[in-house]
């Protein structure tokens, strides 16, 4: 659903009304860029490596995994549960949420707000209609979608452009998927051997 108000953003610059430029579509080479290049590589890193170990212990603890079960119980409906579902996921969901949701959320928003409101309220009410969509998931996960709405429009601030919020964006959500899929692939398995 999220691809139809993005192509009506990018026909409306396909119409002239608005350049992509402007939803932030553009690369600027500065020690800015480069630095938050070379951050979103340590963060790629970070959550390689704490996948690993996060895997790993949901492998081996059971009281974990019915935690994090207890824990995610809101989001299992959308979460993958299979391998395809899994590819899914990962290849189509996350990156369709980074393009879509960025260019809606920071590009278009984010900008439109810019011109009526000073840049703080902005920022706080793009987070804020970023996060409500996400209402479905729970409370906590719609602050923290809150919160990551917020870095992201700072992120677009700082760097001029959209991209690299995309990137960390997709970045987020294939790690969420990949995570997630352990957690309820064992309650899949575990239900459907239950007596």
């Amino acid at each position: 659903m999220l691809w139809l108000p993005t192509l009506f953003t990018l026909a409306l610059d396909y119409l002239g009304q608005i350049s992509v430029t402007d939803l932030g579509v553009s690369w600027y080479w500065n020690w800015v860029t480069a630095s938050c290049l070379l951050l979103l590589l340590f963060t790629v890193a970070y959550l390689l490596f704490s996948l690993g170990q996060v895997k790993k212990r949901i492998r081996d603890d059971r009281q974990l995994q019915k935690n994090l079960n207890a824990q995610l119980a809101q989001s299992q409906w959308f979460m993958p549960t299979t391998p395809r579902e899994a590819r899914y996921f990962i290849c189509a969901v996350s990156v369709s949420a980074g393009i879509c949701e960025e260019l809606l959320f920071r590009g278009y928003l984010l900008n439109l707000l810019s011109g009526w409101l000073p840049e703080y309220a902005a920022v706080t009410l793009s987070a804020i209609l970023f996060a409500l969509p996400h209402i479905y998931q729970g409370i906590i996960p719609a602050i923290r979608t809150f919160i990551m709405g917020v870095i992201f429009a700072l992120l677009y601030l700082v760097t001029d452009s959209i991209i690299m919020c995309i990137l960390l964006h997709v970045i987020l959500d294939i790690y969420a998927g990949i995570l997630a899929y352990p957690v309820f692939q064992s309650k899949t398995i575990s239900s459907d051997h239950s007596p």
